[in-house]
């Protein structure tokens, strides 16, 4: 695969992890199973993947004049990753706070901090890292603001736009700005509920295809994904990979962070389907977020899966 170049803007976090037999209901408190401490964020998560996965990648985020702000910067310098438009800021580095149990499952609330602070002034200044880019990498867990300016800048250098909405910024006019200049819109499950107001994938895919007016490729966990390219065609269904499940924390963003890197490369769509499939499931082989992101010959060794009745699988 020829290198490609993904520009990330995004958020950039600690996870502070805690493991439990299974998760507290309201009100209730459990004994958790151990405690770690894990490199994280929306943003880091994807430009990590990215990264790992063959393309040239730069990230515009902030960060904290703290230890953790510091404890991410190296860990952008150990992957390779331009940082030079990451911003220190007094507000602190955004933190995650995760529940995980043994199924896998987790529940997390975010603290943006820093993170809160990246708005079109930040971006602007990044404007010649964005041009550059072949892939802009967009998600929720920065200012909405911040996310359109980089989308109208990559439009408008021919850039392709990825937007994961991951968390659903609020209904309003620059969401639905944001998704016209989207050239994918990656949703998971139940973001794609929230976008659109039907529990249906294939309902809601076509629905977010009208909206958007670009593909929609949505994640279906254990089911696979849901590829939308037009609201004329039905959906195109891809079957997950079979793995032992540890961590689903950061599933999605591997698949995000893959897809956008096989993208930038010239791949076809559906073969960077199935490459970004290969590389969710293979994040949820390990514990943590950016660490457990896999390398493109991890990607490459997966099996792919079998169709029922064509016995071929999916093409990376």
């Amino acid at each position: 695969m020829a290198r490609g170049c993904v520009v990330v803007v995004g958020s950039l976090n600690m996870d502070l992890v805690v493991r439990c037999g299974r998760l507290p209901q309201v009100g209730e408190t459990v004994l958790g199973l151990e405690y770690s401490q894990h490199p994280g964020g929306k943003g880091l998560n994807q430009a990590v993947a990215a990264r790992r996965a063959g393309a040239e990648v730069a990230m515009v985020g902030r960060v904290g004049e703290d230890a953790l702000g510091g404890s991410l910067r190296s860990l952008l310098a150990a992957e390779g990753i331009d940082q030079t438009d990451v911003v220190q800021d007094p507000a602190g580095t955004g933190i995650a706070l995760i529940e995980v149990e043994t199924s896998g499952r987790n529940r997390i609330v975010v603290v943006p901090r820093a993170n809160g602070a990246l708005g079109p002034g930040q971006v602007n200044a990044a404007e010649r890292t964005i041009r550059t880019a072949d892939v802009v990498l967009l998600q929720g867990e920065v200012p909405l603001a911040a996310s359109l300016r980089a989308a109208e800048i990559a439009r408008s250098a021919g850039c392709t736009v990825v937007f994961n909405p991951a968390p659903v910024p609020a209904p309003c006019a620059s969401l639905d700005r944001l998704l016209a200049l989207s050239c994918w819109v990656l949703p998971n499950e139940s973001e794609l509920a929230a976008l659109t107001g039907t529990a249906d994938p294939p309902v809601g895919g076509v629905a977010l295809r009208k909206r958007s007016g670009g593909p929609v490729l949505a994640t279906l966990g254990e089911r696979g994904a849901l590829l939308v390219t037009d609201s004329a065609s039905l959906p195109r269904p891809f079957p997950a990979r079979r793995v032992e499940v540890i961590d689903t924390v950061g599933a999605g963003d591997a698949f995000a962070g893959a897809f956008s890197a096989s993208l930038a490369a010239g791949t076809e769509p559906g073969a960077a389907v199935g490459f970004a499939l290969a590389a969710g499931a293979l994040a949820c082989t390990r514990s943590g977020a950016a660490l457990a992101m896999p390398t493109r010959a991890a990607i490459l060794a997966l099996p792919a899966p079998v169709r029922p009745g064509d016995g071929a699988g999916d093409s990376l």
